[in-house]
Order: structure tokens, then C-alpha cells, then sequence
């Protein structure tokens, strides 16, 4: 099964994060405490949420592209003023295109994926939604490790009240410090991957 470029792009600085980052300072012998393995996790959790994100972004962009139906539906609207700033087609299409793609993107996992859905850009799309619900509270989790010092907040357990109840972990309470150890980290690299590679092979089938 063929893989889009921006699969191929995230395997590779996947594999450098795990290979090069992760398992050097929190898996091999070596001298840092377990503080600084701590903080390690985190930045590995948080750098592959990063390539997540950005995978989503590009991913939507070429299948906006591709299908120019969604295009020709955009809501945005622009006024005779902005059009003529603008100047050239390309330039216009170009905005539009940036446009739709932070509309699909802005929200969370579960509704970017319904939305490609609904508006039958990948319609064929077959995926475990237990692992979308997962990364949904991965990304929750490195939410509050870069806005919230790591503190469970209330945003953290609106968003992640779906996968502790499918999972049956017990909900941290506000105020809990997220811990990322190397279970958590294995889980979370492996729902990632799940989830990319299984879109990605549909969006190939249609682009």
C-alpha cells in the first residue's frame, strides 16, 4: 500500500526522535537521573504530538487540493477590496485554501476526522475510533505539559473523559502532575502511528 510524502516525512522524523532522542537518554545506560529521563519523555511526548499536528495540517491541504468540491462550498467570504489585494487566482486560491485548511484543522482528532468524512474526501475511511478518543487525551496531556506545567486542569478532563472511561484508567484529579513514563510514551508512540498510517493509505487511494 503507497504512502502520501508527508507519511514518509513524519516515519522519518519519528524514527530520528526514537531512535536518536528517546532511547538514547530515558532507554540505554547512561548517566542522567531520573528527573532529567523525566523531562526527556516529556519533550519526546510533546515533539511527536508537534509532527501529529503538522502531519494533520499537510494531509489536509492535499486532499483540499485534490478535492475540489470543498473548495468550491468554502464558507469564507471575502470583499471586493480583499479580492483586489489579493490580485492573481493563484494568490486568491492560495488564501482559500489556508483558510479551509485551519477550519478543518482547529478542532479536536474526532471531528477533523468526521468532517473529512461528512464532505466525502476520504469516505472510505475505515478506523478505530478508540485510538482517535486515545490521541485525543494524548494531546490533552501535552496541552497541560506546555500550558499548564504539567498540571491535570479542567480542559484536561473534559477532553479526556472518553478515553478514561474506554480504557478504565482512573481520571487524575485537578492538580495531579501528568507523569510520563515509558509505558505511557510506548502507548502513546503506538496509537500515533495507528492512526497516521491508517489515514495516510486512504488518503493515498484518493489523491
Amino acid at each position: 500500500m503507497p504512502y502520501t510524502k508527508y507519511y514518509l516525512d513524519f516515519m522519518d522524523t519519528y524514527q530520528r526522535l526514537d531512535d536518536g532522542f528517546y532511547t538514547q537518554l530515558c532507554e540505554m545506560p547512561n548517566e542522567f537521573n531520573d528527573e532529567t529521563k523525566q523531562l526527556a519523555r516529556e519533550l519526546a511526548l510533546i515533539q511527536l504530538c508537534a509532527l501529529t499536528d503538522a502531519y494533520r495540517v499537510d494531509v489536509t491541504s492535499l486532499l483540499l487540493r485534490t478535492n475540489h468540491t470543498v473548495i468550491k462550498k468554502s464558507k469564507g467570504s471575502m470583499s471586493f477590496v480583499d479580492l483586489i489585494s489579493l490580485g492573481s487566482w493563484d494568490v486568491i486560491y492560495e488564501s482559500i485554501i489556508r483558510s479551509e485548511v485551519e477550519r478543518f484543522t482547529k478542532v479536536a482528532y474526532r471531528a477533523w476526522v468526521n468532517s473529512l468524512r461528512d464532505v466525502q474526501v476520504i469516505p472510505a475511511l475505515n478506523i478505530d475510533f478508540t485510538k482517535i478518543i486515545h490521541l485525543e487525551e494524548i494531546i490533552s496531556t501535552r496541552n497541560v505539559l506546555i500550558h499548564n506545567k504539567g498540571l491535570v486542569d479542567e480542559e484536561y478532563q473534559r477532553r479526556s473523559n472518553d478515553w478514561h472511561g474506554k480504557s478504565k484508567t482512573v481520571m487524575p484529579p485537578i492538580g495531579i502532575r501528568r507523569t510520563i513514563d515509558n509505558d505511557y510514551y510506548k502507548a502513546a508512540t503506538k496509537c500515533v502511528l495507528y492512526v497516521i498510517s491508517t489515514i495516510d493509505q486512504e488518503v493515498a487511494a484518493v489523491t
